[in-house]
């Protein structure tokens, strides 16, 4: 085995991070078509799609994160959740098959993205937002132990304001919307 050349990569070593960065930056969006197979006499119409992934993270001293696939026909304008999972079913290949037409789109594809991050916003809206409400009560109760540690003290250390500081990052209260990847699908 002294001849593989290489070297050892392993969670949280600088160079798998770089290569996940690779990875996601030149592999964050494709173009695939639907196999069609046979031959015949008319041409299968493939029905543009864009297919979107987010991954939408809730934080405070506690995280909660979610993923969301959608699709969006840009023909019609329908939104699909769950579009990932509907693909995994769909032999999908880089080139077109020779027997099929491509509709043009209709809806542009930054407008359905447009209206892909509305229906992602409103689902964060729709969702149940208790968990910044109970990160706000554990804020308080850990600032009434910060001020009972310094009582009696008149003139703070600057270690109390860096606590004070780092308690209030710690638990404020942020969502986080993130596309990991996406595509335009056309389909059957």
């Amino acid at each position: 085995v002294d001849d593989i050349k290489g070297e050892v990569v392993h969670f949280g070593s600088p160079r798998l991070s770089q290569l996940f960065q690779a990875t996601k930056e030149m592999g964050s969006f494709v173009q695939m078509y639907e196999k069609v197979l046979g031959k015949f006499e008319k041409k299968t119409i493939l029905t543009p799609w864009l297919g979107v992934n987010y991954k939408i993270s809730y934080y405070s001293d506690q995280t909660k994160e979610f993923l969301y696939s959608l699709g969006i026909n840009l023909m019609t304008g329908h939104v699909v959740e769950g579009f990932q999972e509907s693909l995994s079913k769909v032999d999908l290949d880089r080139t077109m098959s020779e027997n099929t037409f491509n509709l043009p789109y209709i809806i542009k594809p930054i407008r359905a993205l447009e209206r892909l991050d509305a229906v992602i916003e409103n689902n964060i809206q729709q969702d149940d937002h208790t968990w910044a409400e109970e990160a706000k009560k554990r804020r308080k109760k850990d600032q009434k132990v910060l001020e009972h540690f310094y009582e009696g003290v008149e003139n703070k250390p600057d270690c109390y304001e860096v606590e004070k500081e780092a308690m209030e990052q710690q638990y404020e209260a942020r969502i986080k919307i993130d596309i990991i990847n996406g595509g335009l699908f056309y389909l059957k």
